[in-house]
């Protein structure tokens, strides 16, 4: 079976250590204002092998032995990829953990408040603390960045080295955080100088973590933006952006 997001991204199943089987499943709420919101879930399966010659009571799992593996990898890896290439210590360092802490901890919030849109926590988590990975490779000394790109470009230079961590899940948080995401016609129309693909979140995780990132910035680093504030910084980019807003909003809020 193979899913398609509005993006017109294919997503097909895939196997996971330990015998599972995910999918992206799309799904639909009713919010408050009685508008039907779209979104996307992963969820896990048990496989079973039919090639396993050991076929004693496969007809009559025990359901309280299936046990999903826990999402690797775990945050204590996650903390060494950022010291990584932002060393302990350094300004930088603190600006991107802190940063991205308190997006973290605003995703765990709306999974909470939110179980039913079936957020794979563990993973958002992960997730958030490496969405703006790579800012270091960016020209923006107010956060201690010093590189040569333009701060535009953080996404898809943080996705491409999450993928070379083989990390690509995460990579795609990265690369589609931007704004409320980039369509393939938005970088086209104003030759932004980024790759000609489209970079917006499709996942409920992917979303969320896009979502949150908007009420924070990394020059005010112990402020929560209020919401008006956040939508008057999304409005000056577009009607359609600040609509997705929107709907983020009565789904996540």
């Amino acid at each position: 079976m193979i899913f398609k997001s509005t993006t017109g991204e294919s997503r097909k199943p895939k196997l996971l250590s330990g015998g599972n089987v995910v999918t992206l499943c799309f799904k639909t709420r009713v919010d408050a204002k009685k508008k039907t919101v779209g979104f996307f879930i992963e969820e896990r399966f048990p496989c079973v092998n039919p090639n396993n010659k050991n076929k004693k009571n496969q007809g009559n799992p025990d359901k309280s032995k299936t046990v999903t593996p826990p999402f690797k990898p775990i945050m204590n890896h996650i903390l060494q990829i950022i010291e990584k290439y932002y060393p302990a210590g350094t300004e930088a360092h603190y600006i991107i953990t802190k940063h991205s802490e308190l997006v973290k901890n605003k995703v765990t919030q709306v999974a909470n408040l939110h179980p039913e849109l079936g957020i794979d926590l563990p993973f958002a988590q992960e997730a958030a603390m490496l969405h703006d990975i790579g800012i270091f490779r960016c020209h923006a000394p107010r956060i201690h960045c010093h590189g040569n790109h333009h701060y535009i470009e953080h996404g898809y230079l943080g996705a491409d080295l999450l993928r070379e961590e083989g990390l690509p899940r995460h990579a795609l948080v990265a690369e589609r955080h931007t704004g409320v995401g980039l369509s393939l016609e938005l970088i086209l129309k104003t030759a932004l100088p980024l790759p000609h693909r489209d970079m917006q979140p499709v996942s409920i995780e992917e979303q969320v973590i896009c979502y949150a990132d908007k009420f924070y910035s990394k020059t005010h680093l112990h402020d929560e933006f209020p919401l008006e504030r956040v939508r008057s910084s999304i409005r000056r980019f577009g009607d359609a952006e600040e609509a997705k807003f929107n709907d983020w909003h009565q789904l996540f809020g």
